[in-house]
């Protein structure tokens, strides 16, 4: 029992725990990114989505797989018969998602940055949409 008492008040110590020391900042919500809306919204495809749609293909790749839009534009997706459209990296939040395979749907991308999307049944099936 001493001897357990003796290491957590050796550890206690080490760790700056003690009883006269100012309480720790919260480091853990300052580090934590602040929550993020979704940037890409499901919108109808009406015909005013971009004229080139991004396909799956028989070769399972995305083509394009790569494409450079503006703000506020709106891409097809024509997914396969075993395709879907889901982020490739985190957040998975930001709304880049046709997650019923073979559907065909439109994004709408209403902020900038690179978003990252595959394909769930065949993760190697990747694609980048970069929004200026």
């Amino acid at each position: 029992m001493i001897r357990t008492s003796l290491v957590a008040l050796v550890v206690l110590v080490a760790c700056g725990g003690g009883t006269d020391d100012p309480a720790p900042a919260d480091t853990a919500a300052a580090n934590d990114a602040p929550a993020q809306v979704a940037t890409v919204m499901t919108v109808p495809c009406d015909g005013t989505e971009l004229p080139a749609p991004i396909e799956t293909t028989g070769g399972f790749r995305f083509n394009p797989s790569t494409m450079t839009i503006s703000k506020d534009q709106v891409i097809k997706f024509v997914s396969g018969s075993t395709h879907n459209v889901v982020p490739d990296t985190a957040p998975t939040d930001t709304g880049l998602s046709i997650p019923a395979v073979g559907a065909t749907g439109c994004l709408k991308f209403t902020a900038t940055g690179s978003f990252k999307f595959k394909c769930q049944p065949h993760p190697s099936m990747k694609g980048t949409i970069t929004v200026n």
